[in-house]
């Protein structure tokens, strides 16, 4: 990746700058709607497979059968997804379902790119993306949210720009966006633990600061992609919690992505189910609680959306999900004071090393955890998380069926 990438040195007044870019008018308030993340609410959005699995049309399932689930779509506040996955569908889909969306009292997140392999800089991307946008409001959309999908880690990954690079780039997309489509709210996606817990919130604070010294509106979310396999060896959900203390602390809503990061060639929709319900309880146990629960799947499963009557199915799972994490009670557990969002002066970061080897890109890797190299492996740890669990007796369940050919159907 050449050089590697340094910080930005952040000092009292970048770090007010960053304030100043959150405390300018926000979209809530330009359009006198209510607040994108109302406070105190536990917001649940809904992100589909984007179509490489046995279901091709996910999105397309949630509104050619709308009946099939009622109960799961009372319990979201938003419907998210790809711009480009979106732009395949025709004017006629497109504009019945934009209006679905409005019917249902229900917002819509688009995931887009402000800094690509294939656009590498902020007016590249901008010139890709708005056609889309364009058409979706020419069709009826009300978009609500731009969640630009990691510039940072696509920055440094590929090696197209070091972090300063990446920080004026994605500022200036942001600075582009806000001046063509000023009601609708934008958040930073980024991943966890491939950029260190340091440089995510000094990523905040300096792209906020860029921000300020452009006189644009900051973040409206952050959205944190959580590579939870890897905290076998690296990273933690204490820091995830840090975080989320950390943004709560500057005012900005904190979203978490729930995914099933442990999928491995033989996942399943009934694996990917257990995963996340796994993440959710992992993230519970620190005290976790997000502003939103961004349930999504980049994956080829769940298989099926609906009906939420269907054992595994993308509204079923929603439903469970809800129930078991997000209507339960956190546990009492003793809080980290929230941390002081003035970062030192002379701090300089460095991306963890794995960063060249292993980027988080859109469409996540296969990963598989390994135990420390100073322990024996359980041989009935199936699955390689270091526990023996349910999800070890359902992986044995799976091979069982490779082995002997007989079907979950045949079961």
């Amino acid at each position: 990746m050449g050089n590697s990438p340094r910080l930005i040195r952040v000092g009292a007044g970048r770090a007010l700058l960053a304030w100043v870019a959150l405390l300018l008018p926000s979209p809530d308030s330009l359009a006198g709607s209510e607040p994108l993340f109302p406070p105190g609410v536990p917001l649940i959005r809904l992100v589909p497979p984007p179509g490489i699995g046995v279901n091709k049309e996910p999105f397309r399932d949630l509104f050619e059968h709308p009946d099939e689930w009622v109960e799961a779509r009372n319990l979201i506040h938003a419907i998210g997804y790809y711009d480009h996955a979106i732009n395949r569908y025709s004017d006629a889909e497109l504009t019945e379902w934009f209006a679905l969306i409005k019917e249902w009292d229900k917002k819509l997140f688009i995931e887009t790119g402000a800094l690509k392999e294939w656009c590498q800089s902020a007016q590249a991307c901008f010139d890709a993306v708005s056609p889309l946008y364009d058409r979706f409001l020419s069709l009826g959309a009300r978009i609500d949210a731009f969640s630009m999908d990691e510039p940072l880690i696509n920055v440094l990954a590929n090696g197209y720009g070091d972090y300063a690079f990446a920080v004026n780039q994605t500022a200036e997309w942001i600075r582009m966006v806000r001046e063509k489509y000023p009601e609708t709210a934008i958040g930073s996606i980024e991943p966890y633990p491939a950029i260190p817990l340091d440089d995510l919130k000094n990523w905040i604070l300096d792209l906020n600061a860029r921000l300020a010294e452009l006189n644009v509106r900051g973040l409206d979310f952050f959205c944190l992609d959580p590579d939870w396999i890897r905290f076998n060896h690296d990273g933690n959900w204490s820091e995830v919690k840090q975080l989320e203390l950390f943004c709560r602390g500057l005012g900005l809503p904190f979203s978490l992505i729930y995914w099933a990061s442990d999928h491995t060639p033989y996942s399943s929709d009934a694996s990917w189910t257990y995963s996340v319900l796994q993440q959710g309880r992992e993230y519970r146990a620190v005290g976790g609680k997000p502003d939103e629960y961004d349930i999504q799947s980049w994956l080829p499963f769940p298989n099926n959306m609906v009906p939420e009557t269907l054992d595994f199915s993308f509204t079923h799972f929603v439903r469970n999900f809800h129930g078991q994490i997000v209507a339960t009670p956190t546990p009492t557990v003793t809080r980290t004071p929230i941390p002081t969002v003035t970062p030192s002066g002379t701090f300089t970061a460095t991306l963890s090393p794995t960063l060249t080897a292993t980027p988080t890109p859109s469409l996540s890797p296969t990963l598989t955890a390994t135990p420390s190299p100073t322990e024996t492996p359980n041989p009935h740890d199936l699955n390689g998380d270091g526990t023996v669990d349910f999800l070890d007796l359902f992986h044995f369940q799976e091979e069982w069926r490779k082995s002997s050919g007989v079907s979950q159907q045949e079961e």
